[in-house]
């Protein structure tokens, strides 16, 4: 199992926007949505649950380091600009 590292701003976040690290963990180890955000290199995992979440986070070694995190009111709006945008390619598994 990865270890999961939160950077400072990721944890000033998830206070503001009261995102427990639950949901953070649940969407990076279940989530089967994920993008590269080509401006930004990182790594974007997709929760369009109940709470729908944008993870971003880079893996270092064996450690996933979310940078930040946030729960956008349209998520499906949100992704398709992004992809559609060239902001964020579809990461093939």
């Amino acid at each position: 199992m990865p270890h999961f590292i939160y950077t400072k701003h990721s944890t000033v976040k998830m206070v503001e926007r009261s995102i427990p690290p639950d949901l953070i963990e649940k969407a990076l180890l279940e989530g089967r949505e994920r993008y590269i955000d080509v401006r930004h290199n990182t790594l974007i995992a997709v929760n369009r649950g109940d709470k729908p979440l944008v993870v971003a986070y880079r893996i270092d070694c064996n450690d996933v380091v979310v940078v930040t995190v946030y729960s956008p009111e349209n998520i499906n709006r949100l992704v398709e600009r992004r992809v559609q945008a060239g902001s964020w390619n579809l990461w093939p598994k």
